[in-house]
């Protein structure tokens, strides 16, 4: 980090738990001088938006005395469902140069209102195409107002805010040093979520989240052994409620879905690099061994798994008795301080320019008082001193009056660039993708459900149908759920009506938004779905066979 302190309370806030470590980077290594996970307080945190400061604050204070913890730098690494990530390509620019450039082009990375959000980015990696230096960014889009929050918060704790990190950054920071050159995949399982990171010399490949964590293991062994959350937690790190396949065991199959995304994102990564295949898989489970899971990902994934348990470049305070696994659930705070998106919020930018402004003015009059004085004393000397300044910048606006001509042309050439961009904009529309969310729905929808009305309208669909049970209309929600450009998903007018033989028929209304598909997505998608395609085929053939 560009900072000169090197000691700092880093923090990431959860809907169920709140991470604290306090961290020294003088040195190569990253030294953990305290850590500590403390219960997030009900009703205080939503979805990645601090809801109650006073609530969170009062914590971490609590938390931060009891310690006594003396650092006064935080990091704040903040993460959920309302921030957005996506990688570009663009020039090889000055580094200087690269946020005027993400800032100006934000509004065609997310389709989104920008002046509601903070963006940022990290550098992945530069690169030579077709004889051109380029780049590759992850741009990074986050709410003005939680990020405005988390000013306010080290306010509160009477600390000074270092930066606020993208927590996928800092895992990836992270984990890059973690693993070999070689092509390797990362999955790491959290509580509701999983992510997975590609890596290959070092450079991110690809990342993904997906929506299903340690949480749906819990959910099923509390419901086959009857116990609570607490009870099903110490379980499956004692016995081995895990199989090695899918077998038709409730506990095994509740990690289907995950085990199925997994999948399509290799499948997906493998078909694409056919000459850089994954060499092996690294599995991390916040330093709790999670039985029977690496063998079930191992076969499942065809490929070779290590369990990451100790993290290289990091080590424990010899003054904080703590087992080397234990930091495993700090990843997001230890990564940090390695190289941090900074989210600047707009309301802090022009606080900062409002000081620097006043800060100016103070000198300029502090300015305007000395040379006056020495008007005052030395005329004379002042004049000829005054005179030869004149000439000297007559001489020199002489010299360069032609720049005035390079000037004018250049706006003219700015305002074409402007209203090529402005053009491109208003030609674009949502129906472009009209043709494939017309075969997409073919594809997702179950073959006993049956259209009465389909329209489309500037990226809206309506539709009404009938099917013949609610567990194919669910099905075919679900299906149209996993679509990535699919949102706002709204379903009415549900009814069930029976005719002279008894035969139950569904009647609902449906409708839902989509976004403009990119070629590239669009061939991405049809790879996931003949992933899945296969997936259910080889889930069908098992229930087959279990009858």
């Amino acid at each position: 980090m560009a900072s000169k302190v090197t000691k700092f309370i880093t923090i990431s806030i959860g809907s169920s738990e709140i991470k604290l470590s306090e961290l020294d980077s003088s040195k190569k290594n990253i030294s953990v001088l305290w850590a500590e996970t403390v219960p997030t307080p009900a009703n205080s945190y939503d979805e990645g938006e601090i809801v109650d400061i006073e609530k969170i604050s009062k914590t971490l204070k609590q938390t931060i005395f009891k310690n006594r913890i003396n650092a006064k730098h935080v990091i704040f690494t903040v993460h959920g469902p309302k921030f957005a990530n996506k990688e570009i390509i663009i020039p090889n620019v000055k580094k200087d140069k690269i946020r005027a450039v993400v800032d100006a082009n934000c509004s065609e990375y997310f389709p989104i209102n920008t002046e509601e959000y903070v963006f940022s980015y990290s550098v992945l990696e530069h690169f030579v195409q077709e004889g051109r230096k380029q780049m590759r960014l992850m741009v990074v889009a986050a709410p003005e107002d939680i990020i405005e929050s988390y000013y306010t918060l080290a306010d509160r704790l009477e600390m000074k805010l270092e930066c606020i990190d993208y927590a996928g950054n800092s895992t990836l920071q992270l984990i890059k040093q973690q693993v070999e050159d070689a092509p390797n995949i990362v999955i790491q399982v959290n509580k509701a979520t999983t992510v997975v990171n590609i890596l290959k010399n070092g450079i991110l490949q690809m990342q993904r989240t997906i929506p299903y964590g340690k949480n749906v293991l819990i959910n099923a062994v509390m419901d086959e052994k009857q116990i609570p959350e607490d009870g099903a937690e110490e379980l499956v790190k004692r016995e081995k409620l895990i199989h090695s396949s899918f077998d038709g065991d409730q506990v095994t199959d509740s990690l289907r879905y995950m085990v199925a995304n997994l999948s399509r994102v290799v499948d997906y990564y493998t078909t694409r690099n056919q000459d850089s295949p994954l060499d092996r898989a690294y599995l991390i489970t916040d330093g709790v061994e999670i039985k029977g899971l690496l063998d079930l990902l191992s076969n499942e994934l065809n490929l070779p798994i290590l369990m990451m348990n100790e993290l290289k470049n990091v080590t424990g305070s010899k003054y904080y008795e703590m087992p080397e696994t234990h930091l495993m659930n700090y990843l997001e705070n230890l990564g940090t301080v390695i190289e941090p998106i900074n989210f600047v919020s707009k309301k802090h930018i022009e606080t900062t320019q409002k000081k620097e402004v006043k800060h100016n003015n103070a000198v300029l009059i502090a300015g305007s008082v000395i040379i006056s004085a020495l008007l005052v004393g030395y005329p004379l000397y002042n004049y000829m001193q005054v005179k030869e300044q004149r000439d000297s910048l007559a001489a020199d606006i002489d010299r360069i009056k032609d720049v005035e001509q390079i000037v004018n042309e250049y706006y003219n050439a700015k305002d074409k660039v402007t209203d090529l961009l402005g053009f491109t904009a208003y030609s674009y529309s949502d129906n472009d993708s009209v043709l494939y969310m017309y075969n997409k729905l073919e594809e997702v929808m179950p073959s006993d459900i049956s259209l009465s009305s389909l329209s489309f309208n500037n990226g809206q669909v309506s539709l009404s149908a009938t099917g013949s049970s609610k567990m194919c209309v669910a099905k075919f929600l679900e299906e149209l759920g996993k679509l990535d450009n699919v949102y706002d998903i709204q379903i009415s007018g549900v009814s069930e009506s029976k005719d002279e033989e008894s035969n139950i028929t569904e009647s609902f209304s449906l409708t839902f938004k989509f976004l403009k598909v990119e070629p590239e997505t669009e061939e991405e998608t049809e790879s996931t779905a003949e992933t899945d395609s296969t997936v259910q085929s080889s889930a069908d053939n098992n229930e087959k066979g279990a009858q």
